[in-house]
């Protein structure tokens, strides 16, 4: 744009892109089916977001998250003494302060080295969190520019490290008496450990002794009730 250089902000407006999602696509064509929507989008630049949101049937917020781009070439050039001298004045910034609506931003800064940055709402976002979102993240950016043919539901956002901790959590394989049935057990446990802590319900805790008194009361209720072995039963 003519001009733009001795112009005062603020020209940035946030138009928002729909995204759908196939499985069967590769990364490679959703990125060039956002980048044409994104386009198509530029003819809507002037359109502010509250009238857009409040046009919708949600009548409100379409997003609760914002990914910014920055890519702003003039920023070197109005730091420059050659732009200086033409314009007739510089611009020295001491310090800023951004801050948008919403919980969760996420910048890119492109160039030799890209830059990832997030800024959150404390109050909504744990700082852990937001330190897995940046690994999922990084993770899956690998796996893109690795193979950008890459189909969506061949990737993982989990890391190698995550896999193996859902691999240990799942080994739950206990040696125990495939004799027994299940009520043989509980009765073993009672005569064993009748103090020890066999179920957490809210604050209360029961043990085995006291679990096991709670399901003779039980079942001497259903027996009164008429229910028999093989009997379907519903218990409020």
């Amino acid at each position: 744009m003519s001009g733009i250089e001795r112009m005062a902000g603020l020209f940035i407006n946030t138009i928002p892109v729909r995204v759908t999602l196939d499985q069967e696509q590769t990364f490679k064509q959703l990125f060039q089916t956002v980048q044409q929507h994104a386009l198509e989008a530029e003819n809507y630049d002037f359109m502010p977001l509250y009238d857009i949101q409040q046009k919708t049937a949600a009548g409100g917020k379409l997003f609760d998250h914002l990914v910014g781009f920055e890519n702003y070439p003039l920023d070197q050039e109005l730091s420059g003494d050659t732009m200086s001298a033409r314009l007739g004045f510089a611009i020295d910034v001491k310090d800023g302060f951004e801050q948008t609506n919403f919980d969760l931003n996420v910048l890119v800064y492109p160039g030799e080295t890209w830059t990832l940055k997030f800024k959150y709402n404390a109050m909504a976002f744990e700082e852990k969190i937001i330190e897995n979102i940046s690994k999922h993240l990084t993770n899956l950016m690998k796996q893109i520019i690795h193979n950008p043919d890459v189909r969506l539901h061949e990737v993982t956002c989990i890391t190698e490290e995550e896999k193996q901790q859902i691999e240990a959590w799942n080994q739950t394989e206990r040696d125990y008496p495939k004799h027994l049935s299940i009520p043989e057990l509980l009765d073993e446990r009672i005569k064993a450990q009748p103090d020890h802590p066999a179920l957490v319900e809210g604050e209360r805790t029961f043990t085995y002794e006291e679990l096991g008194q709670e399901i003779r009361r039980l079942a001497s209720s259903l027996v009164e009730n008429g229910v028999q072995r093989g009997m379907l039963s519903r218990y409020i």
